[in-house]
């Protein structure tokens, strides 16, 4: 049986209404969580939320499985980082077993970690292995400070993320896009194949670092940025807008404005092509399945203010 339908079946186990696991740490003397696993937890994500109240790093786990027994987890120790490892329990099957076939063993994970407030933040490290990650807000812009976050192989999203200090590291494949309210010090995106896509609305006074080996970088700064970039790739395309610049292997130069050319970008790829428009937005928050929603959500809220303007003019409607 192959990954997909593996993938697929653990996709159909419910999480969001799991009654969640609270766990927590002071940052003060953590400096660091590593999540790990022993079996097949597919999807799964960590979601990032700022403001909690309390001083600790607040963390929900929720686990669920076609069983409820066939997963457990762990909650340790190791010097300064604390680690949590999801088990899922192993059966032996008979190859004439119709269940072999039929009921995979999977399990899924969905774990909010709920940072405190900017002034409480020592510099963490978040190790989250296979995890997909994203960066939520629900309103205000989620302030994201001295922070350093790697996924092996999952995808890392930003939406609508202040952030002060952030490094952000990505192998196997994952990709990194969203959007960025601003950048007040420093931004690092390191993938080895995944791509890099992100709409940066404030740039102004901060340092930018992209590196790829095979994944293609595509960035908008919104007429944002000024001072020094220097972008390059080995044997990728290079592109910019405002100014425009082609058909080069390295680009470097300033751009100048009436905002403080403190600023500095510098992105480099292997194989992977670079598009950069300094004036430029593109939003990459919501996906195609989100953004199906959000249109059908508009769609019916539309039909309803007709039906009840219709129904006060008195005429009638049929549906």
């Amino acid at each position: 049986m192959g990954t997909h339908t593996i993938g697929r079946s653990c996709g159909s186990i419910g999480i969001d209404n799991i009654t969640p696991i609270k766990l927590n740490f002071d940052p003060a003397v953590y400096h660091g969580l590593n999540i790990t696993s022993d079996g097949i937890f597919l999807p799964s994500e960590v979601q990032f939320y700022d403001n909690s109240d309390s001083k600790n790093v607040e963390i929900d786990l929720r686990l669920n499985s076609a069983k409820s027994s066939d997963i457990s987890y762990d909650y340790m120790t190791n010097g300064a980082t604390k680690i949590i490892n999801l088990h899922e329990s192993k059966t032996t099957w008979a190859f004439w077993d119709p269940t072999f076939y039929s009921s995979p063993k999977c399990g899924r994970a969905r774990i909010d970690i709920h940072l405190p407030h900017l002034e409480n933040i020592t510099e963490l490290l978040f190790d989250l292995g296979f995890l997909d990650v994203n960066f939520f807000t629900f309103s205000d812009p989620l302030k994201v400070s001295k922070l350093n976050v790697i996924t092996s192989s999952g995808d890392i999203k930003l939406w609508n993320a202040s952030i002060d200090k952030l490094s952000l590291s990505s192998n196997n494949g994952g990709n990194v896009k969203g959007d960025v309210v601003s950048v007040l010090r420093n931004l690092s995106v390191v993938t080895t194949k995944g791509d890099v896509a992100l709409d940066i609305n404030s740039a102004n006074n901060t340092a930018i670092q992209v590196n790829t080996d095979n994944g293609n970088v595509e960035l908008y700064l919104n007429h944002t940025f000024s001072g020094q970039y220097n972008i390059s790739t080995t044997s990728g395309k290079l592109k910019t807008l405002n100014p425009n610049i082609t058909n080069v292997k390295d680009a470097i130069g300033t751009v100048a404005s009436s905002l403080s050319q403190n600023a500095s970008l510098s992105i480099s790829t292997k194989s992977g092509d670079i598009d950069v428009d300094f004036g430029g937005s593109k939003f990459y928050s919501l996906s195609a399945a989100e953004s199906l929603q959000k249109t059908i959500l508009i769609s019916l809220r539309n039909l309803f203010v007709l039906w009840i303007v219709v129904f006060i003019l008195g005429y009638p409607i049929q549906i």
